[in-house]
């Protein structure tokens, strides 16, 4: 029997510890992906990103969102850290087009001059390219958390995954345009 301004207090608290948790969660995941061996494996991707996408539609799909699957490119690489890295991008990419009149989001792979890129595409919310650099640290954050739940340390974990890879990621975005995300491994 808590009046009401007890009752938010209380409200107040659980979510700030359920936040603390998911906090202390995802720095584990950081701290394991620098530590790890890794195991590398022949990983078919297509596999990978229709796994990912079937978890994430029993937990948190909603609404009209489109996902174009393209071909994928399979690779060699860690499959339980590829399994994170792109649980992390398509979890974002739903995320961030999820306010889109028509959310969608583009997955796929091309061959430049013999080095496969994977991208994931999506038109939500971007952001400005001033601030690129930015993206890939822990706890830098561009858009309010009002507005985006998260703590900031998933495209960080993402990098540290494909640098182990000796791989590169990287970005282009425009603000309310989408963004797109592509890496490489080895």
């Amino acid at each position: 029997t808590l009046d009401s301004d007890s009752q938010k207090c209380l409200a107040q608290i659980s979510d700030s510890a359920s936040h603390m948790a998911l906090l202390i969660d995802n720095l584990l995941k950081l701290s394991r992906s620098a530590n790890a061996p890794l195991t590398m494996s022949d990983v078919d991707m297509n596999e990978v990103v229709n796994k990912q996408i079937e978890e994430i539609k029993t937990v948190t799909w909603g609404g009209n969102k489109q996902i174009n699957i393209n071909e994928l490119s399979a690779a060699i690489c860690d499959p339980v850290l590829i399994k994170q890295v792109w649980a992390n991008l398509l979890s974002n990419a739903i995320k961030y087009s999820a306010k889109a009149d028509k959310p969608m989001v583009e997955i796929g792979s091309n061959t430049v001059s013999g080095k496969v890129t994977y991208y994931i595409k999506d038109n939500g919310a971007g952001f400005s390219m001033e601030h690129h650099a930015r993206i890939f640290e822990a706890f830098q954050r561009l858009h309010h958390a009002n507005d985006f739940e998260g703590v900031g340390v998933g495209l960080a974990l993402v990098y540290r995954i494909i640098n182990r890879h000796n791989g590169k990621i990287w970005a282009e975005a425009e603000v309310n345009k989408g963004a797109t995300f592509y890496f490489t491994l080895t």
